[in-house]
């Protein structure tokens, strides 16, 4: 098929596993349909056989069919194959293992099933990275019908929503916490937000990637303490919808 300059270089860019998972997605939801095969070699090194493969998948999902893997493509992907618990958890510990991170507000979390983490990012895209999620706006994360950008703002009002997050008691193991930015007095404090993986002793520790961790160690992504989340009034505890535990 002829494919645009744009839809060249974006076929290029991405990783080989998300035609495969495209590939895999028809087999899995369209078993009557032919399609290429998931494990084409020549995905790995040809951008023709990686358009043909993501024409597939938009034609089979009702997208527009020109082969380019693009926010609304790669959001509709995303929808048919949400992370489950423990995958989120895996992407966690490949971003915490992945020591040297910079806190830096704005950065990371911009691709989609990213398989390396960035090496500079803030909490927000820390948390857009282990969901496999891009925090540009999409239809893949919507708050009252509009398509936001991740924050922890949004990530606040989709809690409260219930259908993106839905809300948890207080420590709750397994939870996502998160306040939203405050403003008082035109000085705004930044929001913040986090993974809770245990509870100790009443107590919630988990992953975050915080500014202070960041000066104090020379690596933002840390297992610690979050009882600070409990100081906030703001703060929300939530658990994606699509988790059923």
């Amino acid at each position: 098929m002829d494919l645009t300059r744009s839809a060249q270089k974006a076929l290029a860019k991405l990783d080989a596993g998300i035609f495969k998972v495209m590939l895999e997605t028809i087999q899995r939801d369209c078993p009557t349909v032919a399609c290429l095969d998931p494990d084409t070699i020549t995905l790995l090194t040809s951008v023709g056989m990686r358009g043909v493969a993501t024409a597939q998948f938009q034609k089979n999902f009702g997208l527009v069919e020109d082969g380019h893997p693009g926010q609304g493509t790669l959001a509709a992907l995303w929808t048919l194959n949400k992370p489950t618990r423990e995958t989120f958890e895996a992407r966690m510990l490949v971003a915490a293992e992945d020591t040297g991170t910079v806190y830096t507000l704005g950065a990371g979390g911009y691709g989609w099933a990213q398989r390396e983490f960035d090496d500079e990012c803030d909490c927000s895209g820390f948390m857009a990275f282990c969901l496999g999620l891009s925090r540009k706006p999409s239809t893949a994360f919507q708050v009252k019908g509009r398509q936001y950008w991740f924050s922890t703002d949004s990530m606040v009002a989709a809690g409260k929503e219930g259908l993106f997050f839905r809300e948890v008691g207080s420590l709750t193991p397994g939870s996502i916490v998160a306040y939203p930015d405050r403003n008082r007095d035109g000085k705004v404090t930044q929001g913040h937000t986090a993974y809770v993986s245990e509870i100790r002793n009443g107590i919630p520790f988990g992953y975050d990637c915080s500014s202070s961790q960041s000066r104090k160690t020379g690596d933002a992504i840390k297992l610690r303490s979050l009882a600070f989340f409990n100081r906030r009034k703001t703060t929300v505890w939530m658990k994606p919808t699509w988790w059923q535990e």
